[in-house]
């Protein structure tokens, strides 16, 4: 689903369908289970599929009208501020068949959905203009690197979260350069804290895309086994809260996973 090589008509169609065939199959919860709170609270997670189609048409047309890449991401920077106070909500007494498609949009501001595209697009730039061996050696960090990198996303997210940047720009513009610079800061100490990851996080990222899919059929009791464990402290907790995830996403991830990748392939091998 790399952005980066859709670089014919078919392809882009194809990985688009499948985001969009995938966006539909997470929603069906919202019309088999009674309540409209409890399904909304296990799809709310799959907007990002549908953003992402929207970001990726977007960003055809904007390439279409020769506009370059990093020009688009200023664009929508720019335009990130005329959607405060709007929201992609569908209309009173629309069937619950039709407000499942735009569920979760009436939740978020259109500030932060081009806000976050804009950082998509600014991301895809970066990523097509520098060079593999510039991304590796950024990747590769020393240790020492990674564990400042770590303390500065830290302090860059405590920063943004305390001092209330995010919300002031709702109401004041003044903010929003301030709050792209936190943006940016934090995402490049992430990135070069993770770095290429290590054994754990490749093992369980293996089955992203699974446990992305699964997770809204099958819950993990997260919240109960932390109110179990609540007794023996915090530390404890995060501890059971990170194997709960690590074992959900190496057995029932990995099943879907495999599933997902058998789907890919026989679309792939039909085209």
């Amino acid at each position: 689903m790399d952005g980066r090589l859709q670089r014919t008509g078919s392809e882009f169609f194809t990985q688009n369908g499948l985001l969009l065939l995938l966006y539909v199959a997470l929603g069906l919860p919202f019309l088999l289970l009674s309540h409209a709170y409890e399904a909304g609270s296990v799809t709310f997670h799959r907007w990002s599929l549908l953003f992402y189609v929207m970001i990726r048409v977007a960003q055809r047309v904007l390439s279409a009208c020769r506009i370059p890449p990093l020009i688009q991401g200023i664009l929508i920077f720019a335009l990130a501020p005329l959607g405060r106070g709007h929201y992609l909500s569908p209309p009173e007494g629309w069937p619950r068949s039709a407000i499942m498609l735009f569920q979760e949009f009436e939740f978020e501001d259109n500030y932060v959905l081009l806000r976050d595209a804009g950082n998509y697009f600014i991301g895809f730039y970066i990523g097509t203009a520098a060079s593999q061996s510039a991304i590796k050696n950024y990747l590769g960090r020393s240790s020492q690197t990674a564990m400042v990198a770590g303390a500065a996303w830290i302090v860059i997210r405590v920063l943004r979260e305390y001092t209330g940047v995010g919300h002031a720009v709702l109401t004041n513009l003044k903010w929003y350069p301030i709050e792209l610079l936190l943006q940016f800061s934090s995402a490049a100490a992430g990135m070069l804290c993770i770095g290429e990851g290590n054994f754990v996080l490749r093992w369980v990222g293996k089955s992203l895309v699974g446990v992305f899919f699964i997770h809204v059929y099958i819950q993990e009791p997260i919240n109960d086994f932390m109110i179990l464990c609540a007794p023996a402290g915090t530390a404890v907790q995060a501890l059971v809260a990170m194997v709960l995830v690590c074992s959900y996403a190496v057995t029932v991830g990995a099943a879907m996973q495999y599933g997902v990748n058998m789907a890919v392939r026989s679309v792939t091998a039909w085209k």
